[in-house]
């Protein structure tokens, strides 16, 4: 009986090890991020108000609010407040086309910066470089920051 309980003991964990080199050998983007990102979101607690609040897709506020210890609009769904809610006005933020829309959202909000990564590329329908509203402050291969002048 304790060898049956040694050899699955040893298997499962064997099995978890193995998982993990794996996602490390592939650099899975759910489990580790690319140092461009890494060090946008430190530059966000080095050069940012303590109170300020950070808008980005809901994947990268998980992260964010972690390493930037800023409050970030939408993260993890356990500590969001009306995540559901949230999850909806992020979504439309992104694929909505209307200033007139986000300039509210982000005024309604009390948005400071919108982190602008890979994910939040991938989810948009307009680029903020273009808009008035935005002023690049962070720039990287991989990530750039616009703080929102109201």
């Amino acid at each position: 009986l304790s060898f049956i309980f040694f050899v699955l003991f040893f298997l499962s964990n064997l099995t978890l090890i193995l998982n993990d080199v794996g996602l490390y050998l592939n650099g899975s983007e759910h489990i580790y991020l690319k140092k461009e990102v890494y060090t946008a979101m430190r530059w966000l607690k080095e050069s940012s108000r303590e109170d300020s609040v950070v808008f980005s897709s809901y994947r990268t506020g998980n992260l964010l609010f972690a390493f930037s210890t800023r409050q970030v609009y939408l993260g993890h769904g356990h500590i969001t407040a009306n995540f559901e809610e949230k999850s909806a006005k992020a979504e439309k933020f992104f694929k909505d086309s209307n200033d007139k829309e986000k300039l509210s959202f982000l005024r309604e909000n009390k948005i400071d910066y919108i982190f602008w990564g890979p994910r939040e590329r991938e989810e948009a329908h307009f680029n903020p470089e273009e808009k008035d509203y935005f002023e690049k402050v962070f720039e990287n291969n991989s990530v750039s920051i616009y703080q929102f002048n109201n």
